[in-house]
């Protein structure tokens, strides 16, 4: 269920990127347009590229759907590779999935006023126009589609292997032992990572919303203010997050604690809107603190056994 979950979180990524090609650097109409009327040195009218919306929508959703890995990793950060590399693979794909159709379109104009011997090599220039128009937007965008990959297959991975770790129920027990995992008394939910279900959701999404905001108020260009934000406070939200680490055993502090420290960093200077200043300042902060209580319980594991023995 939680791999299923992931294709089609995979397949709507690729409906969000075919949406965005569209909106942002790609030129195609998506109705039949003829360019300048009929020119009488060219037997073959002026055409532009076109293709309705959904053609290159559904292909790429289909193709995100069936690129997704379902082979079982034995680490967490094998299974983030995997995801990222399909979901890189997924944004190169729709670029060429969206110039194809758009060739088709150009194609589907010109094609009553084809002789039979022109039929082929209007077809391969479709195709060969599409790899041509794929390879020079990635040079000028391709670290762009990789960061877009490598973020939002992490993001699946993560948010997929927190779902498997907060929903999972015990296989066995009583009735009443199950409902006692859920209303456990707020000590214990404190101590024990097992038992926090709804904060952890609760967490989670608010992360991730925020971080989406940041994106659609922003786009991508997003990641380089959280860097430079980043830089000069990391070591410190870093130690922060060693602190948590060492006093609690779950994550979703590092949201409680990030989300006061990025209201605070927005009073000086912040744009109009909570959300809007908050996805600015509260990611960076978040994955320091969470880096820091990363290294913090790593440690802890390495010595556990020691302390225990001695």
């Amino acid at each position: 269920m939680i791999i299923r979950a992931e294709k089609i979180a995979s397949l709507l990524f690729a409906l969000f990127f075919a949406y965005f090609l569209k909106s942002t650097i790609l030129d195609y109409a998506t109705e039949p347009k003829v360019i300048g009327g009929i020119d009488f040195d060219r037997p073959i009218a002026q055409v532009m590229p076109w293709t309705p919306i959904y053609f290159p929508l559904l292909l790429s959703a289909a193709f995100g759907y069936w690129i997704w890995p379902t082979k079982s990793y034995p680490s967490l950060a094998r299974k983030m590779a995997a995801g990222s590399f399909a979901i890189i693979r997924v944004t190169f794909v729709t670029l060429f999935i969206s110039l194809l159709c758009a060739g088709f379109g150009a194609f589907y104009l010109t094609f009553p006023r084809l002789m039979k011997s022109e039929i082929l090599p209007a077809l391969a220039t479709a195709f060969f126009g599409a790899f041509q128009g794929t390879a020079i937007m990635s040079l000028f965008h391709g670290i762009a589609f990789i960061a877009f990959g490598v973020f939002f297959g992490s993001l699946i991975v993560l948010v997929a292997h927190g779902a498997s770790k907060c929903l999972a129920l015990p296989s066995s027990g009583s009735w009443d032992e199950r409902v006692q995992t859920d209303i456990s008394p707020l000590p214990t939910l404190l101590r024990s990572p097992t038992k926090w279900s709804w904060p952890s959701l609760i967490a989670g999404l608010f992360a991730v919303t925020i971080a989406l905001a940041g994106f659609r108020t922003a786009g991508l260009p997003i990641i380089i203010l959280w860097a430079a934000y980043l830089l000069p406070w990391g070591i410190l939200w870093i130690a922060l997050g060693m602190a948590i680490g060492f006093v609690s055993r779950h994550w979703a502090w590092c949201v409680a604690v990030s989300l006061p420290i990025g209201y605070l960093s927005t009073t000086t200077h912040a744009p109009d809107g909570i959300l809007a200043s908050q996805s600015i300042y509260f990611p960076p902060v978040l994955l320091a603190t969470l880096l820091g209580f990363a290294f913090a319980r790593k440690f802890l594991r390495w010595h556990a056994p020691r302390t225990a023995a001695g």
